[in-house]
């Protein structure tokens, strides 16, 4: 299973010519008037970070409040994306990990 972690890991690193989206495109996505593809996007990256939280024995990437939604998902991504623009060339899920370790740190 770390394998296929460190696969998947490997492959959403742009260096490695992974990632459908940059953090470019996402920001647009996000700020077109229908929302619904920008939400689904931050309801997988979610879920591929809590599933990569619960399976990998490293810690945490970031530890989200409970009863947080997809709504306060996206802001903090926007927001980061909007503060970080040298690095919305990478991978949108390079982007979305490193938006959301600097906003819900684990303690």
């Amino acid at each position: 299973m770390r394998k296929i972690v460190a696969i998947v890991i490997l492959l959403a690193n742009p260096a490695f010519g992974g990632g459908y989206y940059n953090g470019n495109d996402l920001l647009a996505m996000c700020q077109e008037s229908d929302q619904t593809a920008c939400l689904a996007y931050i309801a997988g990256a979610s879920d591929m970070v809590g599933a990569r939280n619960f399976i990998d024995s490293r810690p945490p990437i970031s530890c989200e409040p409970e009863n947080t939604d997809l709504g306060q998902l996206k802001d903090v991504f926007v927001l980061w994306l909007v503060n970080n623009p040298s690095q919305r060339n990478v991978a949108a899920t390079v982007n979305y990990m490193a938006a959301m370790y600097e906003a819900f740190p684990c303690k």
